[in-house]
């Protein structure tokens, strides 16, 4: 399959579900982030053709339907089942066996896993080329036992991608309580003005730590043998811009730090 057929596949699976607008919107608008975040991949460690990769809070699939449609063996995992076996059935049918095992050793393949990201994960060590976690690191108060199994599931010369919003990324719009300003408070401030305040919710318990930068990732990654290196997405152009500026390339780096687009994490 070329990633135009995934493509129409995966927004097919959405459809299929008839989510209100908003919600279908940013599910299809996943697969094509995954594709974005996969050229981001390839640029650092090659084709992801035959590469294993395993993307951590997988929630409806997009991120990691994308990296299959790059020719990745991959596998999808969450706590909760977001319609997994429709969306494998839909993805493999005519392509893989039952098991999502390639009738081609030239093609990638697809499965899905539940798993509780926040505790151990029942992955084994060293089994993955390439681990994504987009999303995820907001409701994970053990950042260490996070990036642990991080660590260990990545097999040598891996590379793993985290995001989640910085304060000052979401400055304009909080991404859990869609509320403007309310992301620059500490998080149990922020709960509490959100709650109470505003009477917004978040579907998941929301952990007390606040990323005003890439430093408190960088520090608990920095335990387990980790090094943290903040990006933007290499067709930005607001760093286009700024690389035109006096000091350009150290405002880069302060933006970078500030308002990563993801976070690349790869063993020291």
């Amino acid at each position: 399959m070329n990633t135009q057929d995934i493509r129409e596949r995966y927004r097919r699976v959405i459809e299929a579900n008839a989510p209100h607008e908003h919600a279908r919107k940013w599910r299809v608008g996943r697969f094509e982030r995954g594709l974005r975040l996969a050229r981001e991949i390839e640029s650092r460690i090659g084709s992801l053709r035959g590469r294993r990769v395993l993307d951590v809070g997988a929630a409806h699939g997009g991120d990691i339907c994308a990296m299959y449609a790059h020719g990745a063996h991959c596998v999808g995992a969450d706590m909760f089942d977001h319609d997994y076996d429709q969306l494998a059935r839909a993805m493999n049918e005519g392509v893989n066996d039952v098991h999502g095992e390639s009738n081609n050793p030239q093609d990638g393949s697809l499965r899905f896993a539940r798993f509780n990201a926040l505790s151990h994960w029942p992955v084994q060590s060293q089994s993955f080329d390439v681990v994504i976690s987009l999303g995820v690191l907001e409701i994970v108060e053990d950042l260490d036992l996070f990036f642990a199994e991080m660590a260990r599931v990545l097999a040598p010369g891996g590379l793993a991608v985290v995001y989640t919003g910085t304060a000052f990324r979401m400055v304009r719009r909080d991404a859990l309580y869609k509320l403007p300003f309310i992301s620059l408070l500490p998080v149990r401030l922020r709960r509490l003005v959100a709650e109470r305040v505003f009477n917004r919710s978040y579907r998941f318990p929301v952990s007390n730590h606040t990323f005003y930068s890439a430093s408190k990732i960088s520090r608990h990654a920095g335990k387990h043998g980790l090094r943290v290196s903040p990006q933007k997405y290499a067709s930005s152009v607001l760093m286009r811009r700024i690389s035109a500026w006096p000091l350009g390339p150290k405002v880069q780096n302060l933006v970078k730090h500030l308002a990563f687009d993801f976070v690349v994490v790869t063993p020291k």
